[in-house]
Order: C-alpha cells, then sequence, then structure tokens
C-alpha cells in the first residue's frame, strides 16, 4: 500500500517450513529413531514453542508469498526457490547445545532439561552427540527471492 505505482519490492526470505520436512525419527537431519519416545518429548518442546501450524515462521510456503504479492498489488512478479540439502558439517558439540535457533525457541540444553529425567537426557544425548559432532546429519535450507513491480503507471520522478 505504501509504493506508488511502478514502485519496486525485492525480498529475501528463509523458509522456515522446510526444517519441519524431517522424516519421522530425526531432529534437526540427525537420525534419533533408536530413541523415538524421548525424542518426541525433546521435539514436543519445540513444536510447543513454535507450533508449526500456526508460527509465521512455518506456516506458509512459496505459494503463498507469491499470492500476498499479487493481493497487494504487485503485478510483474519475479519468485526463485533456492533449496540445498547436503550431509551436515561436523559442530563442536557446546556450542550447537547451548544455542538457540531463534529467540522464540529454547536451546537443545534447554529443551532436554525441560522434557527428560537426568538418566533419560543421558541417553539421549549419548546418541545426538557423536552424530553432531562427526557430521552426520542432513543439512537441508530453502530460501525464496522475490522481486516485484507494483502495478499502474511508471512514477515519474
Amino acid at each position: 500500500r505504501v509504493l506508488r505505482p511502478g514502485g519496486r519490492l525485492a525480498l529475501f526470505e528463509p523458509v522456515g517450513s522446510l526444517s519441519y520436512l524431517d522424516p519421522p525419527g530425526t531432529l534437526w537431519g540427525y537420525d534419533l529413531s533408536a530413541e523415538p519416545e524421548l525424542l518426541a518429548r525433546v521435539r514436543g518442546v519445540f513444536d510447543r514453542a513454535q507450533p508449526p501450524d500456526r508460527d509465521p515462521l512455518y506456516n506458509w510456503t512459496e505459494r503463498d508469498l507469491l499470492h500476498w504479492a499479487r493481493r497487494a498489488g504487485f503485478a510483474e512478479i519475479q519468485l526463485d526457490l533456492s533449496v540445498q540439502v547436503g550431509q551436515q558439517a561436523p559442530q563442536a558439540w557446546d556450542s550447537f547445545f547451548r544455542t538457540a535457533g531463534n529467540p522464540k525457541l529454547p536451546s537443545l540444553a534447554e529443551a532436554v532439561e525441560h522434557s527428560l529425567t537426568i538418566p533419560e537426557a543421558e541417553r539421549f544425548l549419548n546418541l545426538m552427540r557423536p552424530l553432531v559432532e562427526s557430521g552426520q546429519g542432513v543439512r537441508r535450507s530453502a530460501t525464496l527471492y522475490l522481486s516485484a513491480t507494483k502495478a499502474g503507471a511508471y512514477a515519474r520522478i
């Protein structure tokens, strides 16, 4: 609404919903299927903090962004989706364990502390830590690039 006809828009937006495409038994690309009950409880902490079906970081796709741009009055739209899937790089455990993915999420340390007993946490972390430190996981990321021009006659400067 704030752009004049002919005004241009450019967006770069990560697609958070791709992180929820992990197969069952995994967390952030790491295979934790050997402990399905513990995994479900830890994942539940993250899902409650940011419900994937309601949280604005996750509950939209590239088609929604295209629709919103059209609805906002943009006529010429280019949308590029870039998806990368590959092997996780090895990571330092302490940093991985204590860093939150975004300000609304707890760290893995906090999620484990709130959902597992001490013996359960030990089992879970003994499974996950070597996977993280050796890079035995699948990395998924997606980014949208949108450029658009507001419909109508081009404005004179």
